[in-house]
């Protein structure tokens, strides 16, 4: 099973938008529902519970635990296949997410694609997203 949160590779493609988002998975680049079958099959218990429970537990690894209270995930029948469905919940801090290959990187999506946001331009980053009141 992949383990690496990516955009759209394996069961644990999950992604989010900068605000209020829902991401749904295992589909293809026509966008017609894969189905769940391969990914409950390789997790305990081999169900959509089990798959629900693994992702949490991937996501609390990659992101911590406040930043995973941000999320729902369930799964949904489309197209009669079943897929999950992430929601994500507008963050109002930021939210760096471990990847297998890199130390904690802060994502942001910029149109149609996530990039790694450069350490020297987070500041400005959060100023600019999250400004704090001054009027005190």
């Amino acid at each position: 099973m992949n383990t690496e949160l990516s955009g759209g590779r394996g069961p644990d493609a999950i992604g989010g938008r900068a605000g209020n988002g829902r991401n749904a998975r295992r589909v293809d680049d026509q966008r017609t529902p894969i189905g769940l079958g391969h990914d409950c099959a390789v997790v305990k218990p081999p169900n959509a519970d089990g798959l629900v429970n693994w992702l949490t537990t991937h996501l609390i690894n990659a992101l911590r635990h406040p930043a995973v209270m941000r999320t729902r995930a369930r799964i949904e029948s489309v197209a009669g296949v079943d897929i999950c469905r992430v929601d994500v919940a507008k963050s109002s801090v930021l939210v760096r997410a471990k990847m297998s290959d890199k130390d904690d990187v802060f994502w942001v999506r910029i149109n149609n694609t996530t990039h790694a946001w450069p350490e020297d331009a987070i500041e400005e980053y959060v100023r600019e997203h999250w400004p704090t009141d001054t009027a005190s």
